[in-house]
């Protein structure tokens, strides 16, 4: 029953909105469409909610990591940008479609923490958003159809 109650708190949390970026996106949107597409045959197979939302969580591992990848990246390379002079940052660039920050060869930034938020350790990252898209699909899967 504890698992079941988690599982319905998790499907409940909202997903974030569109971005401004395109390259994010397009890599939430794969991530989405794995999820969407993988939830039915998985649900179908696990033994309870909770496996289910683990598989499908493994299944779309690699898509769920990018847009993660992208997201932190994103946000230290605006950290950067806001402290740095751009010939710093000459050739600093986020690869679309891995989210891996690209730096050229000798590049050396120094981290600041003093620069890391409380705001930001607590905000709702994109793994947490997908979990909660991947217990939506598998509850949505897993419920019975009226009728059938």
């Amino acid at each position: 029953m504890r698992t079941l109650l988690l599982a319905v708190a998790i499907a409940t949390c909202t997903l974030g909105r569109a971005t401004a970026d395109p390259a994010e996106d397009a890599l939430r949107a794969k991530a989405e469409t794995c999820i969407r597409s993988a939830a039915p045959e998985v649900a179908a197979k696990a033994d309870s909610l909770m496996d289910a939302v683990y598989a499908v969580g493994w299944v779309c591992g690699v898509e769920v990591s990018r847009v993660e990848t992208y997201d932190t990246n994103a946000r230290t390379l605006a950290d950067w940008e806001g402290r740095s002079s751009s010939d710093q940052l000459a050739g600093v660039a986020l690869d679309p479609l891995t989210g891996e920050l690209k730096t050229p060869p000798g590049f050396k930034m120094e981290w600041d923490s003093a620069s890391a938020t409380v705001l930001e350790l607590t905000r709702v990252t994109p793994r947490e958003e997908l979990t909660a898209l991947a217990a939506r699909a598998v509850v949505a899967a897993r419920t019975p159809v009226k009728g059938k």
